[in-house]
């Protein structure tokens, strides 16, 4: 089947992801901070280090058919509206300018919740 690329493996979403993936009969590479980071068995690891530094995709990306970006902040306290702008909206376009010009047919795209805002709106009256 296809080879298929995901940030964010390690979360919340992507966890439940690459097990289907991989039943699916797809070759999967998980995006990682970290070399020794656990995956699943059949998981090619891809350690790229902190996603919102510099990053060279094309190494990960060579081959792929699909990218699924799953990485970013959403839930973590206490963090700058700098860091969050840094990884869930420069990382990303960065990585989307990497995966067309990796000639990539297929980008799915997860937002945080954190691009709605920290605070719910008051209800109307």
């Amino acid at each position: 089947m296809a080879k298929i690329v995901v940030t964010g493996a390690t979360g919340f979403v992507g966890r439940a992801l690459l097990p289907r993936l991989l039943a699916g009969g797809h070759e999967v590479v998980a995006v990682v901070r970290a070399p020794d980071t656990r995956l699943p068995a059949g998981v090619v690891a891809a350690p790229v280090g902190d996603i919102a530094g510099p990053v060279d995709w094309a190494p990960v990306l060579a081959g792929a058919e699909a990218l699924i970006h799953l990485a970013g902040l959403a839930h973590q306290r206490h963090v700058t509206p700098t860091a969050l702008r840094a990884l869930n909206v420069t990382a990303t376009v960065r990585l989307a300018e990497a995966a067309h010009a990796a000639g990539l047919r297929r980008l799915v795209y997860v937002s945080s919740v954190k691009a709605q805002g920290d605070h719910s709106p008051p209800a109307a009256p």
